[in-house]
């Protein structure tokens, strides 16, 4: 195991050496090879996104949230971020900023997606029973 990841820093290593084109060549030689493997193919998205989008875990996870429980405010879901996550209370505003993007984003998801097109009435028992049917399914 030791020795396998040593080689592998090795390889990365002597990656790291050829100049950017060749680089880029390599990669795109590398997924056309792994394209039909979609647990590699998400994986090496997610840390790609995670890498160019830091913020991208906290926007999974609210919409995670959103999705469960709508009625919850921007602002709670903020806090709860920053409680669950361990984030500093500082960022607080930035979450607050980011869970009314992710809550409009899951507005519009329900609001369009198959099924959906029915006025939820989110507010309403009624509404959050057919948003609870309509995500269980």
């Amino acid at each position: 195991m030791q020795t396998e990841e040593k080689s592998l820093e090795e390889f990365v290593k002597q990656i790291t050496f050829l100049d950017s084109k060749d680089q880029v060549r390599l990669f795109r030689m590398w997924m056309n090879r792994v394209k039909e493997d979609v647990f590699v193919r998400t994986e090496i998205y997610s840390i790609t996104a995670s890498a160019n989008y830091p913020m991208a875990r906290v926007e999974r996870w609210m919409a995670k949230r959103f999705r469960k429980n709508f009625n919850s405010s921007p602002k709670r879901m903020a806090y709860e971020c920053t409680y669950y996550m361990r984030l500093d209370k500082r960022m607080e505003p930035l979450l607050r900023k980011i869970a009314r993007k992710v809550k409009a984003r899951v507005r519009y998801h329900l609001k369009y997606k198959k099924g959906a097109e029915q006025n939820l009435r989110i507010g309403s028992r009624a509404g959050r029973k057919r948003l609870q049917k309509f995500w269980d399914h």
